[in-house]
């Protein structure tokens, strides 16, 4: 976990938005793309995401989750010419489950 030893987390203080983009201008980044084991050296991610907003060929990229195995964060390219096509479907309230954290304070 990427949390310091305590840390306090206040409930209702977090939403999960569902977006819908235009699937047709998702790029997907692969893990084959990515460098070996992910260190704390971001230069190669931030080279491909830079790379990635120069060709603004795509409104969006997905690309693997460092965290969660089989799981995807998706980067969105607000230059694009669909950004405007993005739509906001819902925004819900968020709370953490107690039971997933050892040293951290939920108020």
């Amino acid at each position: 976990m990427h949390l310091p030893e305590t840390v306090t987390l206040k409930q209702n203080a977090f939403a999960v938005a569902t977006i819908d983009i235009p699937t047709s201008s998702v790029y997907v980044l692969i893990d084959n793309e990515l460098p070996g084991q992910r260190t704390n050296d971001s230069s190669q991610l931030h080279a491909i995401t830079d790379e990635w907003l120069r060709q603004n060929e795509h409104v969006a990229m997905r690309v693997p989750s460092a965290i969660i195995q089989h799981e995807y964060n998706y980067l969105i390219n607000p230059s694009h010419s669909l950004f405007s096509e993005i739509t906001l479907k819902s925004v819900n309230p968020f709370s953490f489950d107690k039971r997933a954290f050892g040293k951290v304070l939920l108020t």
